[in-house]
């Protein structure tokens, strides 16, 4: 009889949610077991193999196409399985009555998820900068352009105020030729 891992298995064994291996299940069909992808999901030694693969390479930040690729080639073949994850130990000392949990594992996860989001906070402070850059810039800009029109008011009104000076001059010398002409 053949043992088989479950999806909590594969999950534990691999560091990753029940629903990811769910997802890569289905991602992977034809790359792995019937037992694989039939209810209940029951994983084979091969099936293991194919899920090193993925877990490596995702941990790699490789795209499910590298992974196709790699499968085609049959690299699974050359992944080691990674053993299941350690229980973790309760150390007891006698001496002081207190008992600690050997979290190692925990502390490594921590440590990744706590070098993920600086990874992440760097990517943001790179958006908030360069937004920031990007809203000075069409701040200036929409000063050049306000500072434009208030000039070319001012240029429009001065030239109004020159059309009327000369339209009134105008008026006056035409008066005063009529004035001439008739005699008056």
């Amino acid at each position: 009889m053949t043992d088989y891992l479950t999806v909590k298995d594969i999950a534990a064994r691999y560091d990753v949610t029940k629903n990811t291996v769910r997802n890569w299940c289905k991602e992977f069909a034809g790359d792995l077991s019937e037992e694989a992808t039939t209810t209940p999901r029951q994983f084979t030694e091969a099936d293991q193999h194919v899920f090193a693969l993925i877990a490596d390479m995702r941990n790699d930040n490789r795209p499910y196409k590298d992974i196709h690729a790699a499968l085609a080639n049959d690299q699974q073949l050359n992944m080691p399985l990674t053993p299941p994850p350690a229980e973790e130990e309760t150390i007891f000392d006698f001496d002081t009555g207190s008992a600690e949990v050997d979290d190692t594992d925990t502390a490594d996860r921590q440590e990744r998820a706590l070098a993920t989001m600086d990874f992440f906070q760097t990517i943001l402070d790179d958006i908030r900068t360069s937004y920031e850059h990007q809203v000075a810039e069409e701040k200036s800009r929409s000063e050049k352009l306000e500072t434009q029109l208030e000039e070319e008011r001012a240029a429009r009104l001065e030239a109004e105020k020159r059309a009327t000076a000369a339209e009134v001059k105008l008026q006056e010398k035409s008066k005063s030729f009529i004035d001439r002409l008739f005699g008056r």
